[in-house]
């Protein structure tokens, strides 16, 4: 009996916040070696994620609606980030806009109320 709950707690607790963890290292060493790069393919995904979902968190409306929105705004959302970080030629100016985008949506996820 405890080994099933051992095994269960192993199989969903830990293998992805140990996946997270190697996730995080590969973006900060990925941001290291190569700002701009790393910028595109990692940060402005991320970042684009965020921003939908705060944004569908604290705008007026329905979740469903909230949903179309941002369904229809992702690609131009995304597609803007990364012609941003190939448009600015400051290579840590790209990498620092973006990891804060992120900081600064993340806090608006956690800090807004729980949709209900």
């Amino acid at each position: 009996m405890i080994a099933f709950f051992v095994d269960q707690f192993l199989k969903y607790f830990t293998l992805p916040i140990l996946l997270g963890i190697l996730v995080l290292i590969a973006a900060i060493f990925g941001t290291w070696k190569a700002p701009r790069l790393t910028s595109v393919l990692f940060w402005a995904t991320v970042a684009t994620i965020l921003i939908g979902s705060a944004g569908v968190m604290n705008m007026p409306g329905e979740v469903s609606e909230n949903l179309i929105w941002l369904v229809l705004t992702f690609p131009f959302i995304w597609v803007g980030l990364q012609f941003w970080c190939y448009w600015d030629r400051a290579k840590w100016r790209v990498a620092g806009g973006m990891i804060c985008r992120c900081l600064v949506c993340g806090i608006i996820i956690i800090v807004s109320p729980p949709l209900g």
